[in-house]
């Protein structure tokens, strides 16, 4: 049995917790979630490389989360919804936001995790936020609405 050296299993609740921001599918991101850390059970060496158990645990998930995405990458172009959501951010964007503004990452160990460039995260980081504000000023309801409850 490989000894890890911090606590797994509030780790593995994170995990599933970034699977489903970026999937929005409870049994998805359950699945992925254990797909990833059997992953990184196999791969425990990797782990010393890393400044923390948890930056270490979503390499690991993103390697396996990045196929599902293309997947529904592909869905939501076809798919027609009547609001905006955080879905409508694009999966990467929604990963780089979700590790730099949910999880606090940095934006070198959040290039590390999604396995790109930092001056590419940046950017993505840029856009994602972006998003999020319109999506935000599309649910905000409209103060001169006579639907409005006082």
């Amino acid at each position: 049995m490989v000894q890890l050296d911090f606590p797994a299993s509030g780790c593995r609740h994170k995990m599933h917790q970034f699977a489903f921001c970026l999937l929005a599918d409870e049994d998805l991101a359950e699945e992925v979630t254990a797909a990833a850390f059997a992953m990184a059970i196999r791969n425990v060496d990797e782990a010393k490389t890393f400044p923390c158990g948890l930056s270490w645990l979503f390499v690991n998930l993103w390697r396996v989360v990045r196929p599902a995405l293309v997947q529904q990458s592909a869905y939501a172009r076809t798919a027609r919804f009547s609001r905006m959501t955080i879905l409508d951010i694009p999966a990467t964007e929604r990963a780089v936001l979700v590790l730099t503004d949910g999880f606090s990452f940095d934006t070198a160990l959040t290039a590390r995790i999604c396995e790109t460039t930092e001056a590419d995260v940046i950017d993505v980081l840029r856009r994602a936020r972006g998003k999020l504000q319109r999506i935000a000023r599309i649910g905000a309801p409209n103060p001169h609405s006579s639907n409005l409850v006082h």
